[in-house]
């Protein structure tokens, strides 16, 4: 395919560094969306910032598809019985004082006591550069 256009490409490939190609800005990669959207992509996190490299644009295909895996991969999942029951409920109160704060204590309570199987979904506060 990039030989149609003319454009120079390179695959990422599990387990190796990112290709000196396209660090430098001289051919695109394709990838996976897991290899992109994960908690250890080898793109980094602007958090970290010895490790990140700037993508200057992301080209998604069929993105439509690709909710769930994306979803999946920023979702934490922990069991409210069983051996994860006392992390569960640390991890609910950590979210206590936003509720409240918002006026929507009782939908914190509620979920807790399984009287309503909402899915909410939290978003992190902006990085200040």
């Amino acid at each position: 395919m990039s030989q149609d256009y003319g454009i120079k490409t390179t695959l990422f490939q599990t387990g190796r560094d990112l290709d000196d190609e396209f660090l430098t800005g001289n051919s695109i990669m394709v990838a996976t969306y897991a290899a992109l959207f994960n908690a250890r992509t080898k793109f980094g996190c602007i958090s970290q910032r010895a490790e990140y490299v700037p993508l200057e644009g992301i080209i998604l295909d069929d993105a439509h598809t690709a909710f769930s895996n994306i979803r999946e991969s920023f979702t934490l999942s922990v069991q409210r019985e069983g051996e994860n029951a006392t992390l569960y409920f640390e991890l609910c109160n950590l979210f206590r004082e936003d509720f409240d704060k918002i006026n929507r204590i009782g939908t914190f309570d509620d979920i807790l006591a399984n009287k309503d199987t909402m899915i909410v979904t939290i978003q992190p506060c902006p990085l200040n550069h």
